[in-house]
């Protein structure tokens, strides 16, 4: 079965950048990429789509690093230890 269909030119050249980093020629690509499209079970489809949108927020956080402290066991479970420490549970 053959399709045409028409992208924009910077869609056209992220696809085909994509499909030259995997050593495949881009009608190769697409094709790799409907097919897998096409065998994922629906709730899958939709858990990817929900992933891939989770992603692209996270690159746009702009938030500062941890310190040392806050990623340490210490720092971690401080108040967990001053509560047993005090006689907590």
């Amino acid at each position: 079965m053959t399709h045409t269909i028409e992208l924009a030119p910077e869609v056209e050249r992220v696809l085909e950048a994509k499909a030259q980093r995997r050593g495949l020629a881009i009608e190769a690509y697409l094709r790799e990429l409907a097919e897998n499209e096409a065998t994922m079970p629906p709730d899958t489809v939709a858990q990817q789509r929900a992933w891939e949108a989770f992603c692209a927020l996270g690159a746009q956080v702009q938030a500062p690093p941890l310190s040392d402290d806050a990623v340490s066991r210490t720092g971690i479970y401080d108040e967990i230890l001053e509560s047993h420490e005090e006689g907590g549970a």
